[in-house]
C-alpha cells in the first residue's frame, strides 16, 4: 500500500482520485469522470467512442421510446437517463483505450482505494458501536447511524452499496493473492460488518468458485469453511447490530412471496421494498421489450398508491438491478443484459472474474446505472473478456498464471 502510494506523483494521482470520487456517488463521480477526461485529453477519444457504442444506445432509444409511447409517460426520466449512460459510457470506454494493455495496473489502483475504504468502514463501525461516535458523516451529508444499529458504510452514506463496492477487490486480491492474506481479510471483514445480506450471500458464492478454481486442500477448504460457517452463526444469533437479523430478513422474504401490497407494508423494510418493486416491474407495460430506461419510477406510481410512510423506498431504482432491467428492458433486454455477461466470461483472467462477482452482487441489490463505478466496472469486463480477444486475437490485459 504505502508503495502504492509512493507512486501517485507518477501520475496514478488523477486515478486515486477518480476511483475515491467514484464512491462518493451520483453527484460527484460524473465530475470525477470528466475531470479524467479533461486531464488526460481524451475528450476526442470519449466523442469517438459515443460511435464505437452507437448500437447500444439506438437499442435503448428505440426500445424506451416504443415503451414510451405504449404508457404515455412523461419523457424526462428518459432524457436524464439516456444522458448519464452516454456520458458515463462513453468516457469509461475511452478510459480503457487510454490504459490499454494496463487494465491491470487501473484495477490495482481501485483495489487500493478500496481497501482504504474498508479501513474507514472498519473504524467508522468501531467508533460508532462501542464509543457512540460519528464519521464521514460529512461527506455523507447526513447523520451517520451509531450504537446497536450501527453498520459499516464509511464515507459511502449507505452499507449496501459500501459492501457491493468492496467485493471485485476481496475477489481479484484473494484470486492473485490468495485469500489469507490480511488485507483481504481486513476487506471481508468490512464487508460483514455491513450486515448486509447480498454480501453474504456474494461471498459464499466467490468462497465456492475460489475453492473450486484455485484447487486448494481440503484442509484449508474445511478450515475457511468453518469459519464462514462460524461468523454465519454468531451473525445470527448474537446481537452485534440490530441489522444483524439476516435469517430473519430472509425468511420473511419467502413468508411475504406473492402478497398483496397491502401485506408487504407489514414485513422488514428490506423484504418490502425488494418484493414491492418486483411485483411492480411484472406489473409494468409491454413485458417483452419494457416501458423504457427512467420509467419504473413512473410505473411505480401508475401501479401503487399508498399513504404508508416508507412507500417511496427505492421507488425509482428498482432496489436491484435485475428488477430495473426487468421493469425497463423487458424479458428481452434482461435475457441480453445476462447473455453478455455469460458470453463474455474469461475464466483466464482475474479482472473479469472479480466483475462477475460485483454484478452479481448489483443485480440483486442496486438499482442504479451508472454509480459507484458500474459502468466502469461493465467497461474492465468487456476489455478482458472473450469478445475483445475473439475480435483482436490477443487478451491486452494481464492474466491469470
Amino acid at each position: 500500500m504505502l508503495k502504492a502510494l509512493r507512486n501517485i506523483e507518477k501520475g496514478d494521482w488523477i486515478l486515486y482520485l477518480l476511483f475515491f470520487m467514484t464512491t462518493l456517488g451520483r453527484h460527484v463521480e460524473p465530475f470525477a469522470i470528466v475531470f479524467w477526461m479533461l486531464v488526460r485529453g481524451q475528450t476526442g477519444n470519449a466523442l469517438r467512442s459515443i460511435t464505437r457504442l452507437l448500437p447500444i444506445f439506438i437499442y435503448i432509444v428505440v426500445v424506451s421510446l416504443i415503451g414510451f409511447a405504449i404508457t404515455q409517460f412523461p419523457m424526462n426520466m428518459f432524457m436524464e437517463q439516456m444522458a448519464q449512460l452516454v456520458v458515463y459510457m462513453s468516457i469509461y470506454y475511452a478510459m480503457m483505450m487510454y490504459y490499454k494493455g494496463r487494465y491491470e495496473h487501473v484495477f490495482e489502483i481501485y483495489c487500493n482505494v478500496a481497501f482504504l475504504l474498508a479501513l474507514g468502514g472498519i473504524v467508522q463501525y468501531v467508533a460508532g458501536r462501542f464509543m457512540g461516535m460519528q464519521m464521514f458523516s460529512f461527506l455523507q451529508n447526513r447523520e451517520v447511524m451509531i450504537g446497536d444499529i450501527m453498520r459499516a458504510q464509511a464515507w459511502m452514506g449507505e452499507a449496501s452499496y459500501f459492501a457491493m463496492y468492496l467485493v471485485p477487490a476481496i475477489a481479484y486480491k484473494s484470486l492473485k493473492e490468495g485469500i489469507e492474506r490480511p488485507k483481504n481479510l481486513i476487506m471481508i471483514g468490512a464487508g460483514l460488518l455491513s450486515f448486509s445480506p447480498i454480501f453474504k450471500l456474494v461471498l459464499a458464492v466467490f468462497l465456492v468458485y475460489y475453492f473450486i478454481s484455485v484447487k486448494y486442500s481440503l484442509k484449508k477448504i474445511l478450515l475457511y469453511g468453518f469459519a464462514f460457517l462460524a461468523i454465519n452463526y454468531v451473525n445470527d444469533n448474537y446481537t452485534v447490530s440490530e441489522y444483524d437479523a439476516d435469517q430473519t430478513k430472509t425468511n420473511e422474504t419467502f413468508e411475504y412471496w406473492g402478497a398483496n401490497f397491502s401485506e408487504l407494508e407489514t414485513a422488514n423494510l428490506s423484504t418490502y421494498a425488494l418484493l414491492k418493486n418486483l411485483k411492480i416491474s411484472t406489473m409494468a407495460d409491454n413485458r417483452i421489450t419494457g416501458a423504457g430506461i427512467g420509467s419504473h419510477g413512473y410505473s411505480h406510481d401508475k401501479y401503487y398508491q399508498s399513504s404508508f410512510l416508507y412507500s417511496f423506498l427505492n421507488k425509482n431504482d428498482g432496489f436491484s438491478l435485475g428488477i430495473r432491467l426487468f421493469s425497463e428492458f423487458g424479458i428481452v433486454g434482461l435475457f441480453l443484459f445476462i447473455m453478455f455477461f455469460v458470453k463474455g466470461f474469461n475464466r483466464n483472467n482475474y479482472i473479469n472474474i472479480s466483475v462477475i462477482f460485483y454484478i452479481l452482487y448489483a443485480f440483486l441489490r442496486g438499482g442504479h446505472y451508472t454509480i459507484f463505478g458500474l459502468q466502469f466496472f461493465i467497461m474492465m469486463f468487456y476489455f478482458t473478456s472473450k469478445y475483445k480477444i475473439n475480435n483482436y486475437g490477443i487478451d491486452d490485459s494481464n492474466s491469470r498464471s
